[in-house]
């Protein structure tokens, strides 16, 4: 191979000569080190998601923080009054406002969490069904046993006939014997969540009234606690009748 052409191998030392006339220093590499016109000096380009991707909350108390914040009332004015909600709630508000105002960037990230949040909710929803459907199936079977051998089926609780399973909707609901004891207190927490009824209209009524208007903060905070109340109770047996 003739040396001429050995001289224009890639692993040829540049001449002097080539940079004849160019200064090389701070800032002024050699040209062959130099960004080739029309190349990219990333050629395999930004890697897909990269520029939307969250960090991992790894640690357990940033975790445990971040959901305090997420969770911790903050007082907004609302239609001119202040309103205490969560801080998850704000900003939900605060992008849905935007949203409906048209920011392209709010619609989208509002229609992302509304899709999460249906996918999610039917996620557990259809998760539950399976768990009660396997439930009502392994019950029977395990009375069936028993019935065999005269065993007592008195501690199945719930019995799987208690059950019912709506099938157009798939709501779930389940028929309990009651104690004297326990219909006698559960009469006893819905009267209660009646009552949270009645003072409810009621503040709202005085939260109108100008006797009350050196004290709306008050009467509000006896709303949100009250609604909080008949939630607690109608969460855990049902409205009342």
């Amino acid at each position: 191979m003739p040396k001429a052409d050995m001289a224009k191998g890639t692993n040829s030392i540049p001449s002097p000569d080539e940079n004849c006339g160019y200064e090389v220093g701070y800032a002024k590499p050699p040209k062959e080190n130099q960004f080739k016109k029309g190349r990219s000096g990333n050629p395999r380009g930004r890697p897909k998601g990269a520029h939307n991707k969250q960090p991992a909350v790894a640690d357990q108390t940033l975790r445990k923080l971040i959901l305090a914040e997420a969770n911790r009332e903050v007082s907004v004015i609302e239609a001119g009054k202040p309103v205490n909600m969560a801080m998850s709630q704000v900003i939900l508000r605060s992008v849905a406002t935007k949203a409906a105002k048209g920011d392209a960037r709010a619609q989208q990230l509002f229609v992302t969490w509304v899709q999460k949040a249906e996918t999610d909710e039917r996620s557990e929803s259809r998760q539950f069904l399976e768990a009660v459907i396997a439930y009502k199936s392994e019950m029977r079977e395990e009375i069936e046993y028993r019935k065999a051998y005269k065993i007592p089926i008195d501690d199945i609780d719930p019995h799987p006939d208690d059950i019912h399973i709506d099938p157009e909707t798939g709501v779930i609901s389940i028929k309990k014997k009651l104690s004297d004891k326990q219909r006698e207190a559960r009469s006893t927490w819905h009267d209660r969540a009646r009552r949270c009824d009645r003072n409810i209209i009621q503040l709202k009524k005085d939260l109108k009234d100008e006797e009350y208007k050196d004290c709306i903060q008050g009467v509000e905070d006896e709303i949100v606690f009250e609604r909080k109340i008949r939630q607690i109770i109608v969460s855990k047996i049902g409205e009342p009748n």
